[in-house]
């Protein structure tokens, strides 16, 4: 049986996607919650009759359904633990509030978590209890009429002085001139939020703004900087456009445009916006050539002659920035799969003095070149250097381990396979390792 070996591999640009992570639920012990949802109005009525939908975000198949009854209260007396988003439909209405309390089912606590859901945001993502046998979660959603539902997030949005929420105001009071002076309040209660990173919160303040001036620049762009960073790419697509459609030299709408459009699967269109944001911002050249590549090694799964664009990108950034790591990692990718292994060991070679911090991904790369080339001693020796920078690299222990017994120095081998199982005990190799230990302590 001939082993071989595969390539740790790094990214050129990370892209960043918010998502909810969940805990799966065990096969035996499932810990279960019961969650109450309290559907009301502005004035705190309750709503009869509201739909409500359950899904959980691990399975999304298992769909739990129901509506509300007197005081707008439904019971879903049984949730196995996990992550849940609440879907919440009533005729003609649409969710301002949605507040969230895991403490106990006391009527006097404040809620723990309170969003404001503005008109493109989506539903919170609520964790259940991941601990204990039995939980309890109350909700309380807060739906307003559609034809208030603006003025009602305005004010909700907008406090007075004093701190309490003022009244809505009349729809013929809703002017530019009752937002303030200067810069806009919505406008700057977004940016301030959106700079502590709560972009859920700030998109319906920048959204209210561009009710009022739909062609302000710096809400256009914010909102859609605050759009990405939410996953909202084809929003965001679509914002930075009528942003570019003002104004066309605006600095770093392209680049942001680019990046919804990669998102977007649109790789062509991005390449050509991250090229027009070089001729506005040239000083940014060698990061949005990185873009550019990762665009372009995209494109290269259905146009193979886009992988060697990939690689003149990768190139004349390299020009530009000569021991940038991520590149050097991306160009040697490109080596490895068109097949050219002495120039694939030239890019980990400059690598490893490029990234000295992650140099145990690099020589375990170059040790996985020289194992699948049948030459284990050099493969072993890289193996080596990799524990040397990083002593717990699990799959060195292993590779190592293999490419010992193949010289037949069983009692090291099987210390790496021991270290293997230590640090990986429910590793892809684990089965291969206890059988070679198995074997050589025969």
């Amino acid at each position: 049986m001939r082993l071989s070996c595969r390539f740790l591999m790094r990214s050129l640009v990370v892209m960043v996607a918010v998502c909810a992570v969940a805990s799966g639920v065990p096969a035996l012990a499932q810990i279960r919650s019961r969650v109450q949802l309290v559907v009301v109005d502005n004035e705190g009525n309750g709503l009869k009759k509201a739909e409500i939908v359950a899904i959980n975000q691990d399975y999304k198949s298992r769909i739990q359904k129901g509506s509300t009854k007197k005081k707008g209260k439904y019971t879903f007396p049984f949730l196995e633990k996990g992550s849940y988003i609440f879907e919440v439909n009533f005729p003609g209405y649409r969710i301002l509030k949605l507040a969230v309390d895991q403490r106990g089912e006391s009527e006097t606590e404040p809620f723990q978590k309170e969003y404001i859901l503005g008109p493109k945001d989506p539903m919170p993502v609520v964790d259940l209890p991941q601990t204990g046998d039995y939980g309890y979660c109350k909700i309380k959603v807060t739906m307003v009429n559609e034809e208030d539902y603006r003025q009602a997030l305005r004010a909700l949005r907008k406090p007075a002085a004093s701190d309490e929420v003022v009244a809505a105001p009349a729809a013929d009071a809703l002017a530019p001139s009752t937002l303030g002076g200067g810069k806009d309040d919505a406008y700057e209660q977004g940016r301030v939020l959106a700079e502590t990173g709560k972009h859920q919160e700030a998109i319906p303040l920048f959204e209210l703004r561009l009710d009022e001036v739909p062609d302000d620049q710096a809400a256009l762009y914010a909102l859609g900087r605050s759009q990405i960073e939410m996953g909202l790419t084809f929003e965001a697509e679509t914002t930075l456009k009528k942003l570019i459609a003002v104004n066309t030299n605006y600095v770093s709408a392209y680049y942001y445009l680019g990046r919804a459009q990669a998102a977007n699967f649109k790789n062509a269109a991005a390449i050509q916006s991250y090229r027009k944001e070089i001729e506005i911002s040239p000083d940014r050249k060698s990061s949005l050539l990185g873009y550019i590549a990762n665009a372009q090694v995209a494109m290269s799964k259905t146009n193979p002659a886009a992988l060697d664009q990939a690689q003149a990108t990768l190139e004349e950034l390299l020009v530009e920035d000569l021991d940038n790591a991520a590149a050097l990692s991306q160009l040697a990718d490109i080596y490895r799969r068109k097949g050219d292994t002495a120039m694939q060991q030239d890019a980990y070679r400059r690598l490893v003095e490029a990234d000295p911090e992650n140099a145990d991904v690099t020589f375990f790369n170059l040790g996985a070149i020289a194992f699948n080339a049948g030459r284990r001693e050099e493969a072993a020796a890289h193996f080596e250097k990799a524990l040397e920078t990083n002593p717990n690299h699990p799959g060195a222990h292993f590779q190592l381990g293999t490419c010992l017994v193949g010289m037949g120095q069983f009692p090291e081998a099987v210390s790496h396979f021991e270290t293997y199982l230590s640090l990986e005990p429910d590793g892809e190799h684990v089965s291969s390792a206890k059988g070679m230990i198995a074997q050589l302590s025969k």
